[in-house]
């Protein structure tokens, strides 16, 4: 079995817990939604390297997490998601059948919404970069405001911040 290690990580949109491997990211969640994300794991001040770059990354250094290796557990199609996800750049938004088409399977915008919410490495993995074919966001799952603290810094040199949101996202 590998070890595993996991460190927390203050953030302006709440406490985010790491846990890594020896090698890689395993997973990233915040402490309100996923309080058990380190069960079994042992704490580890800045495992790999990458609490540093996430708190880099919340000062303002956009490209800090692009370095960071993730192993993170899923399917087949997930896993292809998921290293999609990883291609799309700072400041761009796709849509699920962009991402869909982009690895072989352009009917399966919906499969790919799934996947995108079953990821367990946010931010690293870039999940909030994945709109809807009306160029909206979907279901967001933190608490309200924070994923537009998220967006903010990444869309702030390309894109105006947007001035309304959709209804699901005024909860």
């Amino acid at each position: 079995m590998t070890e595993l290690y996991y460190d927390h990580i203050e953030s302006p949109i709440g406490t985010v817990v790491i846990v890594c491997d020896p090698e890689a990211m395993q997973s990233l969640h915040f402490v309100d939604r996923k309080p058990d994300a380190a069960n079994g794991a042992t704490r580890k001040r800045d495992p790999l390297g990458y609490s540093a770059r996430i708190k880099a990354y919340f000062d303002g250094d956009l490209a800090a997490l692009d370095e960071i290796a993730v192993n993170p557990t899923g399917t087949p199609f997930q896993q292809r998601v998921w290293k999609a996800l990883r291609t799309i750049p700072v400041g761009r938004t796709e849509t699920y059948g962009h991402i869909a088409g982009q690895i072989g399977q352009p009917t399966a915008s919906r499969a790919v919404g799934l996947a995108n919410g079953q990821n367990p490495i946010s931010l690293v993995i870039p999940c909030h970069r994945v709109i809807g074919n009306q160029r909206q966001t979907h279901r967001l799952r933190r608490r309200p405001g924070s994923e537009t603290v998220a967006l903010r810094p990444r869309t702030r040199r390309h894109h105006p911040p947007p001035t309304a949101y959709p209804p699901s996202m005024n909860r």
